[in-house]
């Protein structure tokens, strides 16, 4: 009953992983590193809680897709706290990007009227056939 009660609660979305999300990705990572983790971090999880401090934010879900890129990746050496956090969000770098440097005023569709896109979209079309025509 006590493990069905932990295991619901490391699935659910938190802003922080819980302390069972930091020892089950201990036992991951040792699984995974072996030696080479617990001589790196020890055998006890998180101690100083650097990790969970580190993976604030960052959902158990998340957690896993790292875990999951982290194993495909082949990397042959554990990762530090900020190297896993890495592995866990992506940052697309166009979602921080402002509008104004990524497409100039002029040249943005959502800008225009409906029949200036009408007109954007027969151009870019007609383009595209007379490139597959050859012509």
């Amino acid at each position: 009953m006590e493990d069905k009660a932990q295991s619901s609660e490391s699935c659910k979305i938190s802003n922080t992983p819980t302390k069972a999300d930091i020892e089950k990705l201990w036992l991951m990572m040792t699984g995974l590193f072996g030696e080479q983790w617990t001589r790196s971090y020890g055998d006890v999880p998180d101690p100083l809680g650097v990790w969970r401090a580190a993976l604030k934010g960052v959902s158990w879900n998340l957690i896993t897709f790292g875990l999951s890129r982290m194993a495909e990746s082949g990397a042959k050496y554990p990762p530090s706290a900020p190297e896993f956090r890495s592995l866990c969000v992506i940052k697309k770098h166009w979602e921080h990007a402002r509008m104004d440097n990524v497409v100039p005023q002029e040249r943005r569709i959502s800008s225009k009227t409906k029949e200036e896109r009408d007109e954007i979209a027969r151009d870019n079309l007609k383009k595209m056939r007379d490139m597959l025509s050859g012509r």
